[in-house]
């Protein structure tokens, strides 16, 4: 996440909200907690007045991640999941939780606090039915979610129709690259993965 910020144009208006978003209103009362990712004084997140989409990464506790894309302008929810067939009641509780808690979190801090309280939810919720479905028996859910943001970030196509199980080894290669700074040696390169085109925009 932080390496996508890094790569992040000023003129760019998206965001990234950590995972601690979801976890810290799960159990604490919203209050002004958070702030600094919504003034843009904690770096690198920029103010949330200067973004058109939130980018949040949501989990299942204990069994699953997915992504949810805020658009504040149409005020939509788009949750893109690579298991869209499974966890279909623990999505919709977590989906139906941070709509209401991400609504409330931009209210408090006077984010459109002119419109109507809601009296269903805040922000309408779509999923992306051509979002690719994860093949590996590997649990894949995360490094979807990477491959998501990158995807819809740099306006790649969301679907490429590849292997998808192959597409999820080339990711986890990329992001070890990126996590042990290239120390990798030449050796771990794995000849069957077939298209060598890189999954993450560097």
């Amino acid at each position: 996440m932080i390496h996508m910020y890094h790569s992040r144009n000023e003129s760019d208006r998206w965001s990234i909200l950590t995972p601690y978003f979801q976890n810290y209103f799960r159990y604490t009362a919203v209050d002004h907690t958070c702030k600094g990712y919504f003034t843009g004084q904690v770096d690198p997140f920029p103010s949330i007045h200067t973004v058109d989409e939130v980018y949040v990464p949501l989990y299942i506790e204990g069994a699953h991640w997915f992504l949810g894309v805020f658009n504040l302008l149409n005020y939509t929810l788009t949750i893109y999941d690579s298991l869209l067939n499974a966890f279909e009641k623990e999505r919709t509780d977590v989906v139906c939780h941070i709509n209401f808690v991400f609504d409330h979190w931009l209210r408090i801090h006077g984010y459109n606090a002119h419109r109507p309280l809601p009296l269903t939810y805040p922000f309408r919720v779509i999923y992306a039915t051509d979002a690719p479905q994860q093949s590996g028996v590997l649990g894949d859910c995360g490094v979807w979610v990477c491959i998501f943001l990158d995807r819809l970030i740099n306006k790649k196509p969301l679907n490429d129709d590849k292997d998808t199980q192959k597409t999820a080894e080339r990711m986890r290669r990329q992001l070890a690259l990126l996590f042990y700074d290239s120390v990798l040696p030449d050796t771990t390169t794995d000849n069957n993965l077939g298209d060598d085109d890189p999954v993450l925009e560097m």
